[in-house]
């Protein structure tokens, strides 16, 4: 009778609404026209799965979603225009990954398997419906209006902004550790603004798709300008890999010093590097090539560069490739000691 009178207070599994994955663990589009938020979860103390929320066109925001503190999997958003993210008041952690305009499979590992847009930037099943997957939501970077999750500090995993508009990256009041890897991928951002509460990043994705292979692939943002709003200085072994950002010319804010993983840095309009200040990389350093674990390097020249000079670079943990540039004359490494693995300009 108490949970008859209290509410749902449980679920071990997942929470799919608008969307259902299928036999072969695809999402698959099944919005719900009406709902406006999740009333009716109002009870809703412990969730051990993700909470998947898809082409519910007229979702409002999280209102209903009171009492839930933690997400024990994933929270994905997609095909929705949202007023904001008012309503989750008591949610301090999401365990796994927030994606936002994108899909994966659900098959218990991390990113696995994407469910691709397709060329038409839309979300195409199999019987040729086609669904936009992207997310708007008109976030106030200065959280007037209470547009911004009030309690949420911790992104155990990654997140993820694609093809996507959420007017900047103020998503939390006071977000303090995204555990994985911040991904921004064919996103209207124009920088980084809204971050500037975190304190852990484990990596840096500006640009790049991530496929289910962790491999890195093209994508870019249309007005991805600037990194003001990051304040972190280190970043973990997720890496720091930035490409096809078109409006991108240097990279003037950036605050990052040391990255735990690998640098990529490919199809960009720099003439130098002047101003990336980085001091230690424990993996590689791509410049210009796109390395994928064991595959051979695929170009990604940088068509403009003609200076490299990395002069406050000391530590290589592994491999330096500088590759494809059609126009660098100039490559200088300071205060660069002995790489761990091989040096190669091509």
């Amino acid at each position: 009778n108490n949970v008859a009178q209290d509410g749902l207070q449980t679920v071990k599994g997942s929470i799919f609404v608008g969307v259902f994955c299928d036999a072969f663990k695809q999402p698959r589009p099944a919005g719900n026209g009406q709902l406006t938020d999740l009333t009716g979860l109002n009870s809703l103390t412990e969730l051990d799965g993700s909470l998947v929320l898809g082409f519910n066109d007229t979702l409002q925001n999280f209102a209903g979603l009171d009492a839930l503190a933690t997400i024990g999997g994933d929270l994905v958003l997609a095909g929705s225009s949202m007023d904001d993210f008012s309503g989750a008041d008591a949610l301090t952690t999401i365990n796994g990954n927030f994606v936002i305009g994108q899909f994966f499979g659900n098959d218990d590992s991390v990113l696995t398997q994407l469910f691709d847009a397709g060329p038409d930037g839309l979300f195409n099943t199999t019987d040729d419906v086609a669904h936009d997957a992207r997310v708007t939501v008109n976030l106030d970077v200065d959280n007037n209006g209470d547009t911004a999750f009030p309690a949420l500090t911790t992104i155990g995993k990654d997140l993820v902004v694609a093809k996507s508009d959420t007017n900047n990256l103020r998503i939390a009041d006071a977000l303090d550790a995204i555990n994985g890897r911040l991904i921004l991928h064919d996103s209207d951002l124009d920088d980084l603004t809204g971050l500037e509460s975190l304190q852990t990043l484990g990596g840096l994705v500006v640009g790049f798709a991530i496929d289910n292979q962790g491999k890195l692939l093209a994508g870019g943002n249309n007005n991805f300008s600037s990194f003001t709003g990051l304040n972190v200085a280190n970043v973990g072994a997720g890496g720091f890999d930035v490409g096809f950002n078109n409006s991108l010319q240097d990279f003037g804010g950036l605050s990052v010093t040391a990255v735990a993983g690998s640098v990529t840095i490919a199809q960009e309009g720099f003439t130098d590097l002047n101003d990336l200040d980085l001091v230690t990389i424990g993996g590689d350093l791509n410049i210009g090539a796109i390395v994928n674990g064991n595959d051979q390097p695929v170009d990604g020249n940088l068509p403009n560069l003609t200076a490299l000079q990395l002069n406050n670079l000391i530590n290589v943990g592994g491999n330096v490739l500088i590759a494809f540039n059609p126009k660098l004359t100039d490559v200088g490494f300071a205060q660069l000691g002995p790489v761990v693995g091989k040096r190669d300009r091509l």
